[in-house]
Protein backbone atom coordinates (compact mmCIF):
# COMPACT_ATOMS: atom_id res chain seq x y z
CA UNK A 1 0.00 0.00 0.00
CA UNK A 2 2.96 2.36 0.53
CA UNK A 3 3.39 4.99 3.20
CA UNK A 4 1.00 7.77 4.00
CA UNK A 5 1.03 11.09 2.24
CA UNK A 6 1.69 14.46 3.82
CA UNK A 7 -1.09 15.91 5.96
CA UNK A 8 0.92 18.27 8.14
CA UNK A 9 2.90 17.45 11.24
CA UNK A 10 1.58 17.18 14.78
CA UNK A 11 3.50 20.26 16.01
CA UNK A 12 3.97 18.93 19.55
CA UNK A 13 7.23 19.59 21.39
CA UNK A 14 8.32 15.96 21.07
CA UNK A 15 7.73 15.88 17.32
CA UNK A 16 9.63 19.16 17.02
CA UNK A 17 12.55 17.37 18.73
CA UNK A 18 12.33 14.70 16.03
CA UNK A 19 12.35 17.39 13.34
CA UNK A 20 15.38 19.12 14.87
CA UNK A 21 17.24 15.81 15.03
CA UNK A 22 16.56 15.11 11.34
CA UNK A 23 17.63 18.62 10.39
CA UNK A 24 20.83 18.26 12.42
CA UNK A 25 21.54 14.99 10.63
CA UNK A 26 21.00 16.76 7.32
CA UNK A 27 23.63 19.33 8.21
CA UNK A 28 26.09 16.63 9.25
CA UNK A 29 25.56 14.73 5.99
CA UNK A 30 25.94 17.92 3.97
CA UNK A 31 29.31 18.46 5.68
CA UNK A 32 30.36 14.92 4.82
CA UNK A 33 30.79 13.98 8.48
CA UNK A 34 29.95 10.53 9.80
CA UNK A 35 29.84 9.45 13.42
CA UNK A 36 31.17 5.92 13.07
CA UNK A 37 28.16 4.30 14.72
CA UNK A 38 27.71 0.53 14.47
CA UNK A 39 24.77 -1.21 12.86
CA UNK A 40 22.75 -2.59 15.77
CA UNK A 41 21.33 -1.76 19.18
CA UNK A 42 21.70 1.62 20.83
CA UNK A 43 24.65 2.47 18.54
CA UNK A 44 22.75 1.93 15.27
CA UNK A 45 22.47 4.98 12.97
CA UNK A 46 18.75 5.35 13.72
CA UNK A 47 18.88 4.60 17.45
CA UNK A 48 18.53 8.18 18.64
CA UNK A 49 15.84 8.81 16.02
CA UNK A 50 13.90 5.74 17.16
CA UNK A 51 14.01 6.90 20.80
CA UNK A 52 12.72 10.35 19.85
CA UNK A 53 9.94 8.92 17.67
CA UNK A 54 8.87 6.56 20.47
CA UNK A 55 8.78 9.47 22.94
CA UNK A 56 6.68 11.52 20.50
CA UNK A 57 4.20 8.68 19.96
CA UNK A 58 3.88 8.15 23.71
CA UNK A 59 3.19 11.87 24.00
CA UNK A 60 0.47 11.60 21.35
CA UNK A 61 -1.38 8.98 23.43
CA UNK A 62 -0.75 8.92 27.19
CA UNK A 63 -2.06 5.35 27.48
CA UNK A 64 1.10 4.23 25.65
CA UNK A 65 3.28 5.12 28.63
CA UNK A 66 5.24 2.09 29.95
CA UNK A 67 3.63 -0.14 32.57
CA UNK A 68 6.58 -2.05 33.97
CA UNK A 69 6.95 -4.83 31.40
CA UNK A 70 9.21 -7.53 32.87
CA UNK A 71 12.75 -8.09 31.59
CA UNK A 72 14.31 -11.47 30.88
CA UNK A 73 17.58 -12.61 32.42
CA UNK A 74 19.65 -11.58 29.40
CA UNK A 75 18.30 -8.05 29.58
CA UNK A 76 15.77 -8.40 26.80
CA UNK A 77 12.30 -7.02 27.36
CA UNK A 78 9.59 -9.58 27.93
CA UNK A 79 5.82 -9.88 27.97
CA UNK A 80 4.05 -12.73 29.68
CA UNK A 81 0.94 -14.47 28.36
CA UNK A 82 -1.20 -12.80 31.02
CA UNK A 83 0.05 -9.37 29.98
CA UNK A 84 -0.93 -10.03 26.38
CA UNK A 85 -4.40 -11.43 26.92
CA UNK A 86 -5.31 -9.91 30.30
CA UNK A 87 -8.11 -7.49 30.99
CA UNK A 88 -8.12 -4.73 28.36
CA UNK A 89 -8.62 -1.16 29.52
CA UNK A 90 -10.88 1.30 27.81
CA UNK A 91 -8.64 3.54 25.75
CA UNK A 92 -8.94 7.27 25.38
CA UNK A 93 -10.17 9.65 22.74
CA UNK A 94 -8.41 12.10 20.50
CA UNK A 95 -8.20 15.61 21.90
CA UNK A 96 -6.36 18.82 21.20
CA UNK A 97 -3.37 19.83 23.31
CA UNK A 98 -1.29 22.96 23.46
CA UNK A 99 0.99 23.14 20.45
CA UNK A 100 -0.40 20.07 18.70
CA UNK A 101 -2.91 17.21 18.66
CA UNK A 102 -3.21 13.76 20.19
CA UNK A 103 -3.71 10.55 18.24
CA UNK A 104 -5.84 7.56 19.23
CA UNK A 105 -2.94 5.17 18.75
CA UNK A 106 -3.91 2.65 21.41
CA UNK A 107 -7.52 2.44 20.30
CA UNK A 108 -6.50 2.25 16.65
CA UNK A 109 -3.98 -0.53 17.12
CA UNK A 110 -6.57 -2.41 19.16
CA UNK A 111 -8.92 -2.35 16.16
CA UNK A 112 -6.06 -3.48 13.98
CA UNK A 113 -5.45 -6.36 16.38
CA UNK A 114 -9.04 -7.47 15.88
CA UNK A 115 -8.51 -7.29 12.13
CA UNK A 116 -5.52 -9.61 12.47
CA UNK A 117 -7.68 -12.03 14.45
CA UNK A 118 -10.33 -11.95 11.74
CA UNK A 119 -7.64 -12.51 9.13
CA UNK A 120 -6.43 -15.67 10.86
CA UNK A 121 -10.01 -16.90 11.25
CA UNK A 122 -10.60 -16.37 7.54
CA UNK A 123 -7.30 -18.00 6.60
CA UNK A 124 -8.21 -21.13 8.58
CA UNK A 125 -11.82 -21.17 7.35
CA UNK A 126 -13.19 -20.85 10.91
CA UNK A 127 -16.77 -19.69 10.39
CA UNK A 128 -17.65 -19.50 14.09
CA UNK A 129 -14.59 -17.37 14.87
CA UNK A 130 -15.39 -15.05 11.95
CA UNK A 131 -18.92 -14.61 13.28
CA UNK A 132 -17.45 -13.00 16.41
CA UNK A 133 -16.20 -10.20 14.12
CA UNK A 134 -19.57 -9.90 12.36
CA UNK A 135 -18.28 -11.63 9.23
CA UNK A 136 -19.60 -14.59 7.24
CA UNK A 137 -17.23 -17.17 5.79
CA UNK A 138 -19.49 -17.93 2.84
CA UNK A 139 -19.61 -14.26 1.83
CA UNK A 140 -15.87 -13.71 2.20
CA UNK A 141 -15.01 -16.92 0.36
CA UNK A 142 -16.67 -15.56 -2.77
CA UNK A 143 -14.47 -12.43 -2.73
CA UNK A 144 -11.02 -11.71 -4.11
CA UNK A 145 -8.23 -11.38 -1.55
CA UNK A 146 -8.19 -7.59 -1.93
CA UNK A 147 -11.93 -7.39 -1.27
CA UNK A 148 -11.54 -9.72 1.71
CA UNK A 149 -8.91 -7.39 3.20
CA UNK A 150 -11.13 -4.33 2.89
CA UNK A 151 -14.13 -6.25 4.23
CA UNK A 152 -12.15 -7.22 7.33
CA UNK A 153 -10.95 -3.64 7.89
CA UNK A 154 -14.49 -2.33 7.50
CA UNK A 155 -15.84 -4.88 9.98
CA UNK A 156 -13.47 -3.68 12.72
CA UNK A 157 -13.99 0.01 11.81
CA UNK A 158 -10.51 0.77 10.46
CA UNK A 159 -11.42 3.69 8.19
CA UNK A 160 -9.55 6.38 6.26
CA UNK A 161 -10.98 9.48 7.91
CA UNK A 162 -7.62 10.99 8.88
CA UNK A 163 -3.87 10.65 8.39
CA UNK A 164 -3.38 8.33 11.35
CA UNK A 165 -6.18 6.07 10.11
CA UNK A 166 -4.64 5.96 6.64
CA UNK A 167 -1.28 5.11 8.21
CA UNK A 168 -2.91 2.23 10.06
CA UNK A 169 -4.63 0.96 6.91
CA UNK A 170 -1.30 0.98 5.08
CA UNK A 171 0.34 -1.14 7.77
CA UNK A 172 -2.67 -3.43 8.19
CA UNK A 173 -3.17 -4.04 4.49
CA UNK A 174 0.31 -5.53 4.11
CA UNK A 175 -0.14 -7.71 7.21
CA UNK A 176 -3.52 -9.05 6.11
CA UNK A 177 -2.18 -9.68 2.63
CA UNK A 178 0.45 -11.98 4.13
CA UNK A 179 -1.99 -13.69 6.51
CA UNK A 180 -4.28 -14.57 3.64
CA UNK A 181 -1.37 -15.74 1.49
CA UNK A 182 -0.99 -19.47 1.09
CA UNK A 183 2.59 -19.48 2.40
CA UNK A 184 2.12 -17.47 5.59
CA UNK A 185 3.70 -19.30 8.55
CA UNK A 186 3.97 -16.51 11.14
CA UNK A 187 2.25 -16.91 14.49
CA UNK A 188 -0.42 -14.38 15.51
CA UNK A 189 1.91 -12.82 18.11
CA UNK A 190 4.72 -12.47 15.55
CA UNK A 191 2.29 -10.89 13.13
CA UNK A 192 1.04 -8.40 15.75
CA UNK A 193 4.62 -7.50 16.60
CA UNK A 194 5.26 -6.79 12.92
CA UNK A 195 2.05 -4.77 12.68
CA UNK A 196 2.82 -2.39 15.53
CA UNK A 197 6.31 -1.76 14.20
CA UNK A 198 5.03 -0.95 10.73
CA UNK A 199 2.31 1.31 12.18
CA UNK A 200 4.95 3.31 14.07
CA UNK A 201 6.90 3.72 10.82
CA UNK A 202 3.79 4.85 8.97
CA UNK A 203 3.03 7.47 11.64
CA UNK A 204 6.62 8.70 11.43
CA UNK A 205 6.22 8.97 7.65
CA UNK A 206 3.42 11.51 8.18
CA UNK A 207 5.81 13.76 10.08
CA UNK A 208 8.63 13.29 7.57
CA UNK A 209 6.33 14.17 4.68
CA UNK A 210 5.20 17.31 6.50
CA UNK A 211 8.81 18.41 6.95
CA UNK A 212 9.56 17.81 3.28
CA UNK A 213 6.42 19.70 2.24
CA UNK A 214 7.50 22.64 4.42
CA UNK A 215 11.00 22.60 2.94
CA UNK A 216 12.55 21.69 6.30
CA UNK A 217 13.93 18.35 5.11
CA UNK A 218 15.44 17.23 1.83
CA UNK A 219 13.07 14.95 -0.10
CA UNK A 220 15.84 12.49 -0.92
CA UNK A 221 16.26 11.85 2.82
CA UNK A 222 12.78 10.33 3.12
CA UNK A 223 13.61 6.72 2.31
CA UNK A 224 16.81 6.89 4.37
CA UNK A 225 14.97 8.18 7.46
CA UNK A 226 12.27 5.52 7.21
CA UNK A 227 14.86 2.85 6.60
CA UNK A 228 16.88 3.82 9.67
CA UNK A 229 13.81 3.67 11.89
CA UNK A 230 12.71 0.37 10.36
CA UNK A 231 16.11 -1.19 11.02
CA UNK A 232 16.08 -0.24 14.69
CA UNK A 233 12.48 -1.37 15.18
CA UNK A 234 13.24 -4.76 13.62
CA UNK A 235 16.29 -5.21 15.82
CA UNK A 236 14.55 -4.14 19.02
CA UNK A 237 11.40 -6.14 18.25
CA UNK A 238 13.57 -9.24 18.05
CA UNK A 239 14.59 -8.53 21.68
CA UNK A 240 10.97 -8.37 22.77
CA UNK A 241 10.29 -11.88 23.97
CA UNK A 242 6.69 -13.00 24.34
CA UNK A 243 5.18 -16.24 25.51
CA UNK A 244 3.50 -18.36 22.86
CA UNK A 245 0.13 -16.88 23.64
CA UNK A 246 -2.88 -18.64 22.16
CA UNK A 247 -5.03 -15.76 20.95
CA UNK A 248 -8.57 -16.76 20.08
CA UNK A 249 -11.08 -14.00 20.81
CA UNK A 250 -11.36 -10.50 19.29
CA UNK A 251 -10.76 -9.03 22.73
CA UNK A 252 -7.53 -11.00 23.18
CA UNK A 253 -6.20 -9.95 19.77
CA UNK A 254 -7.06 -6.33 20.50
CA UNK A 255 -5.41 -6.28 23.91
CA UNK A 256 -2.30 -8.13 22.69
CA UNK A 257 -1.78 -5.56 19.93
CA UNK A 258 -2.10 -2.70 22.41
CA UNK A 259 0.35 -4.29 24.85
CA UNK A 260 2.86 -4.99 22.08
CA UNK A 261 2.67 -1.39 20.87
CA UNK A 262 3.26 -0.14 24.40
CA UNK A 263 6.19 -2.52 24.93
CA UNK A 264 7.74 -1.74 21.53
CA UNK A 265 7.80 2.00 22.24
CA UNK A 266 9.24 1.38 25.69
CA UNK A 267 12.14 -0.64 24.34
CA UNK A 268 12.80 1.97 21.64
CA UNK A 269 13.09 4.60 24.37
CA UNK A 270 16.03 2.63 25.76
CA UNK A 271 18.01 3.85 22.73
CA UNK A 272 17.91 7.41 24.08
CA UNK A 273 21.63 8.07 24.16
CA UNK A 274 22.64 11.67 24.70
Amino acid sequence: MGTSGAFGGSQTASWKDVAEHLQDEDEVKDDGVTDGESDSGADAPGAKLAALVAKALQGDDSSLKPRNAPASQDGDSGLLFGALVGNPRQTGTTRSIAGGRRRQITASVGRAGRAVGAGYALSSGNASALAEYGLELSTLSAMSKIDQIFAVMEAVEVDNSGPSDIALRGALYDVLDRILGVDDQASPVETLRELVGEYAIQLFAIEVDALIQDGALQAERRSECLGELSQVIQFDASRLHVDAAVLTTPRQFSHAAQQLMRATLSILRENDIQ
